[in-house]
């Protein structure tokens, strides 16, 4: 199931402080709904009752998604700085869920989830487009990496990240986006040819690999904040 709590949002415009349901499991098995939402940049979307002003409440939640073996921990953009104590959170959570003491038949669900911490709405919405495009998220991550040598003084830092948004047979669309915000600043596409490249050829890239399937937090952010 999904699970919400009522908490108080203040407007950043106005000041008010009003009532919302700030999510903090979602279980898109049972809420299919929620995925979309994700995916159209509009779940946890909120509007002040007072000026009509839109705001997003920021995450702290577990998003599930047995059917396609997807657990994934959500926190905040601005926390990346704390993603040490976040990994260490992320990997007790999944153990309590998945772990040595559930029932047998829980620990099987959770062999065929593969967890991941992500900071901020846009970086968990690239999760979702990654898997719908059958893509590896690591090599994903390999190909931002080789991106981001080739163009100098890319804006990308900071609140700033690139995120696959879209894709195709022959191309993959990117985009640099405040994961705070979720506003885009510059579109990037590639050859899809140039992550086939890397899956084909896997040694240039074996020691940053390796680094990124150690941890939960596969995002080249690690290495750019």
């Amino acid at each position: 199931m999904s699970t919400f709590h009522t908490t108080t949002a203040t407007c950043t415009a106005c000041g008010t402080e009003h009532e919302v349901d700030r999510v903090i499991s979602v279980n898109v098995d049972r809420m299919p709904e929620h995925r979309v939402g994700v995916l159209a940049r509009g779940f946890q979307a909120i509007t002040c009752p007072s000026c009509s002003e839109p705001a997003r409440i920021a995450p702290s939640v577990t998003y599930v998604d047995l059917a396609r073996g997807q657990w994934i921990r959500v926190e905040t953009a601005t926390e990346l700085d704390q993603r040490d104590a976040h990994e260490a959170k992320s990997r007790t959570l999944f153990e309590r869920a998945y772990g040595a003491e559930v029932p047998a038949v829980v620990q099987a669900m959770g062999a065929q989830l593969t967890p991941r911490l992500v900071f901020g709405w846009p970086a968990l919405r690239e999760k979702l487009i990654i898997h719908d495009q059958g893509l590896d998220d690591v090599t994903i991550e390999l190909l931002k990496a080789a991106i981001l040598r080739a163009v100098p003084g890319a804006p990308i830092g900071g609140p700033t990240a690139l995120r696959l948004v879209d894709g195709g047979e022959s191309e993959l669309q990117f985009q640099v986006v405040d994961d705070a915000t979720g506003t885009a600043t510059d579109d990037l596409t590639v050859p899809r040819d140039l992550y086939r490249d890397l899956l084909g050829d896997p040694a240039p890239w074996a020691a940053l690999r390796e680094d990124l399937e150690a941890s939960y937090h596969v995002d080249i952010t690690r290495f750019v904040r």
